[in-house]
């Protein structure tokens, strides 16, 4: 390879990295947290009209929605250091090789010294050498990245999980007539995938992005709350009908915020 068409290795992956997590941690703060915060002072002072509760259970949809999309962005960004190992490993064998690759030392006369391969052979050394240390600090970098960003959305899903207890006990106000109570459960729980109290619905198949296994989602609802609105999680079963992951229980959620942040799970959590 001629020396010329050799340029400095440059990579854009941890700049790429720290724009991606940046979005992450300006939604946290620009737009969720402040969201959370609202519906909780308004929520603590009184239970609010069947219309503002149904509101305020798909604001709280919104927020859910948008950290799983997140978070699946996040999860591609995690495998990048890994996926870095292996161009890390041959550029290292390619260098052992170059450097012990022995250059002509004597040519017949009149030949003349071959100048361009000694040329081209330390520059593709030294270009092979910058593409390690940088693909290196990369996988430093990156790493790092993510560290900042790990928990960032544990607050905001704490707060979520207090204001849906607190919507919970609001649609059960004794002084509230049964259309007002139906009212807005109808708002707060998708009725989209029908499930039936104590089951487990028709549910759908995932194939993960990571272990390639096929799993059937579906959604169980719990009526032991100790009020009149039914808990839901999503759960996830292998091909033996076993279930092998389940989400978290939620009074709000709609069934495909749940699916959806189950499918996550299930790329990020199942080998």
């Amino acid at each position: 390879m001629p020396h010329a068409l050799l340029k400095d290795f440059k990579s854009f992956l941890s700049q790429f990295s720290a724009l991606k997590v940046g979005d992450l941690l300006a939604m946290a703060i620009q737009y969720a947290e402040p969201k959370v915060n609202e519906i909780i002072k308004e929520l603590l002072n009184q239970c609010p009209p069947p219309e503002v509760l149904k509101q305020m259970g798909k604001t709280v949809d919104n927020i859910n929605s948008l950290m799983n999309k997140v978070d699946r962005q996040v999860g591609q960004l995690e495998k990048l250091p890994k996926k870095l190992d292996k161009p890390i490993k041959v550029g290292k064998i390619l260098v052992e090789i170059l450097s012990h690759m022995p250059v002509p030392a004597a040519v017949p006369p009149g030949v003349g010294v071959p100048l361009g391969i000694v040329q081209s052979q330390a520059q593709l050394l030294t270009f092979t050498t910058n593409m390690i240390n940088t693909l290196e600090d990369d996988q430093k970098a990156i790493t790092g990245i993510l560290a900042s960003a790990s928990g960032v959305f544990t607050p905001i899903r704490m707060q979520i999980s207090r204001i849906e207890r607190i919507l919970a006990r609001c649609t059960s106000n004794p002084n509230l007539s049964d259309k007002d109570r139906k009212g807005i459960l109808d708002g707060l729980q998708d009725k989209n995938n029908s499930t039936t109290a104590g089951g487990i619905g028709r549910g759908v198949e995932y194939t993960s992005n990571t272990n390639g296994n096929t799993y059937t989602l579906s959604i169980v609802t719990n009526t032991e709350t100790g009020i009149n609105v039914l808990q839901r999680q999503a759960v996830a079963k292998d091909f033996r009908g076993i279930v092998v992951l389940k989400g978290p229980l939620s009074f709000a959620s709609s069934e495909k915020v749940l699916i959806d942040e189950l499918k996550f799970r299930i790329d990020n959590q199942l080998p």
